[in-house]
């Protein structure tokens, strides 16, 4: 029977549209392939050994020898180098002023003339310098950390609120947008230095505005460097809703807005892993315990279950002498669902941190309440530190003299911003 030119037609459109459905599922197939493998790449990556997670905060850009490659990786990288720290989280400023290059928000190029502080031009001074020499902190530090076989974090603060009572540091997003913050500057003299209240420039986590923008600056680092994962710093500092301010839990609401915006992040970080090849972790600095952090809106449980950040970091690190309990309890809690957790010990903490004992304590609480390591805030060795080539192991903490305190926690006297 001869066919028609219609049925042949009919027939050759029949063919192209099986065709075409079969190359949608190949490439549907083939997308949830690298899916899996994204996924199995972000869990390998995430238990990889880190001793010692190593908090830099950024301050060795201002004044000093910043201007220069050699001089800021001089001022503090330079000491973790064959010691235990096996990953460095880097901060490049405030939770909007920033010391690295990027399209998005402001960075400490655009501070004038008469900011009326030398620590800030000499912040403006030296990225000037850097940006001049085709570089930036960020990059040096990458760069300086792919050298050195170290892993490479940029840690986010996501509610930093140092301009609340450092004028200088107040980004213009604020003086534009008085109403995203939840006080003003009056509120520094009118409240006692352990309300939260005293703190006026926290970001109003409810207002889309404030999260698109923390969101944009995440992802164009994301994007624009070669990170190996970023670190969502809850804890500097930990106040994201209204009810916070006066010591009240988060509404269930506001829960579930801060799941969605960390839900935001994860496919961000998954899209640019597919992209590049290679996962971009997530990890998540919270407070040591599950229903302290919902207290603040942090929903853990719901982060861990949904498979939305991969390492898991715990405590402001200001009260760690005796908190091998709370360890303890994160870091079992963190296991059920194969998430490492690492406890922080803050070098602020300055009625202890000058003895060497007391550092060899609360470390050595920490590995024996589970944890798969320590984390470091706010030490930033000029000089070799032999903290960093013994507590980040509990085997070269054996036979050491330590030190075990009680952390002495008065709440009427605790600093306001840390207070919920």
């Amino acid at each position: 029977m001869m066919l028609t030119r219609f049925t042949i037609a009919l027939m050759v459109c029949w063919l192209i549209a099986l065709g075409s459905v079969a190359a949608a599922d190949e490439t549907a197939t083939q997308a949830q392939f690298k899916q899996v493998q994204l996924k199995q790449a972000r869990k390998n990556a995430a238990w990889r050994t880190r001793r010692i997670i190593w908090n830099n905060d950024g301050a060795d850009e201002g004044p000093g020898p910043g201007g220069t490659a050699e001089g800021y990786i001089a001022a503090r990288n330079r000491q973790v180098v064959q010691t235990q720290v096996d990953s460095v989280f880097y901060c490049t400023g405030t939770t909007f002023t920033f010391c690295h290059l990027n399209d998005v928000a402001e960075t400490f190029l655009d501070v004038p003339d008469d900011i009326g502080s030398d620590m800030a031009l000499g912040w403006r001074d030296n990225m000037r310098a850097l940006k001049e020499a085709g570089t930036d902190t960020l990059s040096l530090t990458i760069d300086f950390c792919r050298r050195n076989e170290l892993e490479v974090f940029y840690s986010m603060r996501m509610n930093d609120i140092h301009d609340s009572f450092t004028s200088w540091l107040l980004p213009q997003w604020k003086r534009d947008h008085p109403d995203y913050c939840f006080g003003n500057p009056e509120d520094l003299a009118k409240y006692d230095q352990s309300d939260p209240r005293r703190f006026w420039s926290f970001q109003n986590y409810e207002i889309p505005e404030v999260r698109e923008r923390i969101y944009r600056i995440i992802e164009d680092v994301c994007q624009r460097y070669d990170i190996d994962g970023i670190e969502l710093d809850w804890s500097r500092h930990p106040i994201f809703f209204a009810p916070a301010m006066d010591r009240k839990p988060a509404e269930p609401r506001q829960v579930e807005i801060m799941n969605g915006f960390v839900r935001r992040i994860r496919k961000m970080t998954d899209r640019v892993g597919r992209e590049r090849g290679r996962p971009v972790l997530v990890a998540c600095h919270v407070p040591n315990g599950v229903d302290a952090a919902l207290e603040i809106g942090l929903d853990v449980e719901t982060w861990l279950e949904n498979d939305l950040v991969d390492i898991m970091i715990g405590g402001w690190g200001y009260i760690p002498l005796a908190m091998a309990p709370q360890v303890r309890e994160m870091a079992e809690f963190a296991h059920r669902f194969h998430v490492p957790y690492y406890a922080c010990i803050n070098a602020s903490q300055r009625s202890w941190s000058s003895s060497m004992e007391a550092w060899r304590g609360a470390a050595t609480n920490i590995w024996d309440a589970g944890a798969d390591g320590v984390s470091l805030f706010n030490l930033f060795p000029t000089q070799p530190d032999e903290r960093l080539n013994q507590i980040g192991s509990y085997d070269t903490l054996k036979g050491l003299d330590k030190t075990y305190g009680v952390d002495r926690v008065i709440p009427d006297q605790f600093i306001g911003c840390l207070r919920p």
